[in-house]
């Protein structure tokens, strides 16, 4: 039994000096790594000469380089936005002051703002709710700040910037995904979404949940036949169209093809050609045959194809 005993218990040493082995030799290259970025950092004098290094050490999660790192926000471009950015990763409160200090919604700083506006959603310090807010533009929603300030608010979890992020939406605004996309995914990670049942549909089809369209398929169904149907205008009736081909919903294929026919333009043509569903192919060579349009199958394999059923 001791026997036993000793042989069991110079195998889980064993066990334990193999599995720790590779650990300590990739701390040991790590510290290397890290001892190297240290040396070229400490050779240049230039501030931001010195960032190439200090966002490297920053993905190793070196919380020492965060001095470093705040004089490279001010370094501009690429480096100053990805200095941002590795600040808020480093999860080190002191990144608030100096990143909100650069919170400027003014269109001279428009890229620089975005970044600031993303890194202090993922700092997570809801201090920042009320600047960000700020940022916002029902004027210009399309706007990478205030778009930018809006993806910050979702992660930021409070929901008094939900009636903010509402302002800006309007009326059935949530087929438009370029616009309105950023707002809709922000709202949604709030816990927020539409009472009324038809705007839900439009709201989980801009957020690709696929659970909730699966959930109401009679209505997705029912709703977007009718504004492909309907008269409120071409930009709705084309989004249900190019959902309904996403969604692969069989009874949609007549309906398509009567709308192609009646208000079809090439570039529905093209979608529809693209699509990998034969009939709405051959509907399209048809459209196009019958207007003098030349349109090009630009896909040759079902797994390249703009997506018939992507949605489902």
């Amino acid at each position: 039994m001791a026997v036993s005993i000793r042989v069991l218990a110079v195998g889980l040493l064993v066990t334990l000096l193999t599995s720790c082995t590779p650990l300590s030799q990739k701390n040991q290259r790590q510290q290397t790594a890290i001892n190297a970025l240290l040396t070229e950092l400490n050779s240049k004098s230039n501030p931001c000469d010195r960032c190439v290094p200090a966002l490297r050490l920053a993905e190793v999660h070196y919380k020492q380089i965060y001095d470093v790192l705040v004089s490279c926000l001010d370094c501009g471009g690429f480096t100053g936005n990805q200095a941002a950015l590795a600040l808020a990763k480093l999860e080190d409160v002191r990144a608030f002051e100096p990143l909100l200090a650069r919170l400027d919604p003014s269109p001279s700083y428009i890229n620089r703002t975005s970044t600031i506006a993303k890194a202090l959603g993922i700092l997570g310090d809801k201090r920042a709710v009320k600047p960000l807010i700020a940022c916002l533009s029902a004027q210009n929603p399309e706007l990478s700040i205030s778009a930018s300030a809006a993806e910050a608010l979702g992660k930021l979890g409070d929901r008094n910037a939900i009636e903010p992020l509402l302002a800006i939406l309007p009326n059935r605004s949530y087929y438009n995904f370029a616009h309105y996309g950023a707002y809709a995914q922000a709202l949604y990670a709030l816990g927020w979404e539409p009472e009324d049942a038809e705007d839900r549909v439009y709201f989980f089809l801009m957020l690709q949940n696929r659970q909730r369209l699966r959930a109401e398929r009679s209505l997705v169904l029912q709703v977007l036949l009718r504004d492909l149907a309907g008269n409120l205008g071409k930009s709705l009736q084309e989004a249900a169209a190019h959902n309904l081909v996403a969604l692969g919903y069989e009874e949609a294929v007549s309906p398509l093809l009567a709308f192609l026919k009646r208000h079809g333009d090439v570039h529905m043509a093209q979608y529809f050609l693209d699509s990998g569903h034969w009939s709405l192919e051959s509907g399209a060579r048809s459209w196009a045959a019958e207007h003098n349009v030349r349109i090009i199958n630009r896909y040759v394999t079902s797994n390249q194809r703009e997506g018939w059923g992507r949605l489902r």
